[in-house]
């Protein structure tokens, strides 16, 4: 029988993603402490912080905001390799774009967007 018992949430029944985060021992030891103090799991503290988080972002910074800022940034940087390459085919970049989206775990629905503002705005610098 645990002298501290630890409040029982469901396990969440939509898809789930692991973010694993490096923190100081000053913060983990707090973090323990409290987390012990009120009864609940690291797990759950810190996905309901990160939750809480990103709705307040996402009203301040939707995901089409997020979409177009790195669309622009990537844009910018197809105009300085093929500065640099003027044989690159477009093609050949946005496969290396794809292949680098989903390394990074961006969802395959904002890579699509993402690629098709690339396509656009590359057609009116062209």
């Amino acid at each position: 029988m645990s002298i501290l018992r630890v409040k029982n949430k469901k396990e969440l029944s939509i898809a789930t993603k692991l973010v694993g985060v490096y923190m100081s021992q000053q913060v983990y030891d707090y973090l323990m402490l409290y987390t012990v103090t009120i009864g609940i799991t690291k797990s759950m503290l810190v996905r309901e912080l990160i939750e809480n988080w990103v709705r307040l972002q996402s009203k301040s910074d939707p995901e089409e905001n997020l979409i177009k800022l790195v669309s622009e940034k990537i844009l910018t940087d197809w105009k300085m390799e093929k500065a640099k390459n003027p044989t690159l085919f477009t093609e050949e970049y946005l496969i290396r774009l794809n292949k680098e989206l989903r390394s990074k775990g961006v969802a395959m629905k904002h890579i699509e967007i993402i690629i098709e503002k690339i396509k656009d705005g590359k057609n009116k610098i062209s």
